[in-house]
């Protein structure tokens, strides 16, 4: 029910936001697309949100990480398809076929849950959360929340904005830079889940996630103090960025109570949606006063 309403409201959110599109020149522009906007935002963090539960309930105690990796490989799939279309199709919109995804994912949910058993188990882990709960995680978690949150702070500002950085350095027109932009997550759609694997085999997550923050700041200076190729750059990000979220993001189920996993997995989701938002104003600001400045 979870995957099957969040689908439809990046479907609808979707949709809103090329309507206004149609709308240049009317008062109804800026709010038609900015509700399109809020209306994903809210499915696809929550869907999100049912994807990693999901795994969590699938894959405990075994080749977690990798499952995790998997997800995101996809995930960074269709960021790559963004990258690689949407300059060469920018007059074109449609739908997705992520609503009937969503069906056909919750009914093999529900069939997997009845031939193992597990039905009555889950149903009885649901009832017995309450939101109260998260007073009782424990300082591991908030360690882990923080640590993603500050990282993603930096990958994806730095992504948004790449394109037109290398546009401006480099000289390079759109598609060319959306495509150098793009290669983290190129990386990262094949890398994931090999990755994954290696981290449900090695462990050491807390030293692989900090070894990752220390190599991914020097992406961040290189740029403005070197003319270093940026595909370099890019490909580098991705690297650290994926083994990056390999080991943060599969650590949650480990440090919380089972039932409590979905309400982990959207209390950290939302710390990073609230500094990614806040870091983005930030850049936004920052830019627009560097263009009235020229």
């Amino acid at each position: 029910v979870g995957a099957l309403t969040f689908s439809f409201l990046c479907v609808l959110g979707s949709s809103l936001f090329a309507l206004g599109t149609h709308l240049r020149g009317t008062a109804a522009l800026l709010p038609v697309m900015l509700l399109g906007r809020l209306l994903f935002g809210a499915g696809n963090g929550s869907l999100t949100i049912v994807q990693t539960r999901l795994s969590a309930i699938w894959f405990k105690d075994k080749e977690l990480a990798m499952a995790f990796g998997v997800t995101l490989a996809f995930s960074r799939l269709g960021s790559v398809l963004n990258f690689l279309v949407t300059v060469s199709f920018a007059d074109r919109f449609g739908l997705s076929w992520t609503l009937w995804g969503a069906i056909l994912v919750g009914i093999l949910d529900r069939i997997g849950l009845k031939q193992l058993g597990m039905e009555e188990t889950s149903n009885q882990d649901a009832k017995k959360l309450k939101f109260t709960d998260i007073k009782h995680f424990n300082l591991l978690y908030w360690l882990i929340d923080l640590s993603i949150m500050f990282f993603y702070n930096g990958v994806f500002p730095f992504v948004a904005d790449a394109s037109k950085f290398i546009q401006d350095k480099y000289g390079y027109n759109q598609k060319d830079a959306s495509y150098v932009s793009g290669a983290v997550y190129y990386l990262s759609m094949v890398l994931s889940p090999f990755l994954g694997y290696v981290v449900d085999i090695i462990g050491k997550r807390e030293a692989l996630t900090f070894a990752c923050a220390i190599l991914t700041t020097p992406v961040f200076i290189l740029p403005a103090v070197t003319d270093l190729f940026p595909i370099i750059l890019t490909l580098w990000l991705g690297l650290t960025y994926s083994l990056a979220a390999a080991s943060m993001w599969p650590s949650i189920p480990l440090v919380v109570m089972q039932s409590a996993v979905g309400t982990a997995m959207g209390l950290v989701t939302s710390i990073q949606m609230i500094g990614i938002g806040l870091s983005n104003i930030i850049v936004g600001a920052i830019l627009e006063t560097k263009d009235q400045n020229k």
